[in-house]
């Protein structure tokens, strides 16, 4: 097996991991890389076409062959237009501050979306410049989450909403060729707690979910208001986040891996990708996509995902970037153990300047690994796409995160100390730092 030694801090493959400093007289560690790897399209593993019921290019998807060309998906690489429309009401007036507090969410999720996609998707904003007067009090628009039901249900007042936020707006703002229209409302006092959305590939005949915005210019099936729990001027639940999270099932990919059959109901079970990446999980510590996702998205590329078969492992140390680094080399680690199974490993490095302000966030607690096992032959809401939990699968409260119902669930982190086992492997990180992190992979053997 041919291997390339990395000397950390001599040739700047990493730098070391933090703490105290070490005596000048101790050496550094050496780790020998492994050079294993195979053509990474061994590990596109593929979708069920049973699974997509006829819907066509409608379907949405969570393996290859993406479907990024449909006129029901908005485009993952290129430019995106969205609009950004204030309303508001006489009883609640829009004011400079939350203008200028939208303004920046906009440019926050420009280049969020912009590093994640390692430039390929260039997201452009027309804004309104001034607030449109919607007709009535505000308290007629207030809407709970508990009382929206369905997604069925909540689409009569959905369509109403965007009836009269085009007839507020439509004369003072061009809605024409838009992909997507945010709107935005006051943020003093709750009218919505979470909000709501639209998706153009609920728009087909004799569908029951369908929403438009229907201006003079354009006709819009993409949208998405914000409420008060995505209104945080701290940082902890902006509103982007919403934004970015509802703008990753536009791009088509599905987020939200149910358990057909919950142990409990704690967001673990609810959501088997939770805590990995934003279109998964709006409030994740570590605001990063899902490694899976970008690819599928077309935003990692091929030689950036490192694809090992699971049999020709014996005792390896692989070298992974952080998730939103700008360094070249491997973003991701897929262990294939069978034509439509593996293990996704990435690294994680929490960042002050985009990620969810927490107390152990701010202790390094989230500098670690994630791994979620993967099987294309099961469907989406069967655990098709579930994180590895380093221990018990309950819940744990990480203070500093808003609001309440934004819980964390701590032990899906992997950091130096911890062990995973999956599918005859060990799995054990070695370093996390900024740069290049290192784990280790070996056989376990009786």
């Amino acid at each position: 097996m041919t291997t390339i030694t990395c000397l950390l801090l001599v040739t700047g493959c990493a730098a070391g991991p933090a703490g105290p400093s070490k005596d000048s007289s101790t050496p550094e560690p050496t780790y020998t890389i492994s050079s294993l790897s195979i053509d990474p399209k061994a590990c596109k593993f593929e979708e069920n076409p049973s699974f997509r019921n006829g819907l066509g290019d409608r379907a949405q998807f969570s393996y290859f062959p993406a479907i990024t060309n449909s006129q029901y998906f908005l485009p993952s690489v290129g430019d995106l237009e969205i609009g950004l429309v204030l309303l508001d009401w006489s009883d609640k007036e829009g004011n400079n501050e939350d203008q200028s507090y939208y303004k920046e969410q906009t440019k926050k999720l420009t280049e969020w979306y912009s590093t994640m996609s390692q430039g390929k998707l260039a997201v452009n904003w027309r804004v309104s410049e001034t607030w449109n007067r919607l007709e009535g009090s505000w308290k007629d628009y207030r809407a709970e989450d508990n009382e929206q039901g369905s997604d069925e249900a909540r689409v009569p007042f959905e369509q109403w909403l965007l009836d009269e936020a085009v007839a507020a707006s439509d004369s003072a703002f061009d809605f024409g060729g838009l992909d997507a229209v945010v709107f935005a409302i006051p943020t003093n006092g709750t009218v919505m707690t979470s909000g709501t959305q639209g998706f153009e590939y609920n728009n087909f005949p004799g569908s029951k979910r369908a929403t438009l915005v229907n201006s003079q210019e354009a006709t819009i099936g993409n949208w998405v208001i914000s409420g008060s729990k995505f209104m945080d001027k701290k940082g902890r639940s902006p509103s982007w986040i919403h934004w970015a999270h509802e703008l990753g099932h536009m791009f088509g990919p599905i987020s939200h891996m149910g358990d057909p059959n919950p142990k409990n109901t704690n967001n673990f079970y609810a959501n088997t990708l939770y805590g990995v990446g934003l279109f998964a999980d709006q409030w994740v510590v570590t605001r990063a996509v899902e490694g899976w996702n970008a690819w599928l998205l077309g935003w990692h590329e091929d030689n950036q995902v490192l694809c090992v078969d699971a049999t020709t492992i014996d005792d390896e140390i692989f070298a992974l970037n952080d998730a939103r680094s700008a360094e070249t080399g491997a973003k991701m680690l897929v262990i294939r153990t069978g034509k439509t199974t593996g293990l996704v490993i990435e690294s994680r490095e929490w960042d002050e300047s985009i990620d969810s302000p927490t107390r152990m966030g701010k202790t390094g607690y989230y500098d670690s690994f994630v791994m979620y096992q993967i099987d294309s032959s099961r469907f989406v809401g069967d655990q098709s796409l579930r994180t590895l939990a380093n221990g018990s699968t309950d819940e744990a409260w990480d203070s500093g995160k808003w609001p309440s119902e934004a819980e964390v669930f701590t032990n899906i982190y992997f950091k130096p100390g911890d062990t995973a086992e999956f599918a005859g492997l060990s799995v054990e990180p070695l370093t996390v730092q900024k740069g290049k992190d290192f784990i280790r992979v070996a056989k376990i053997k009786n």
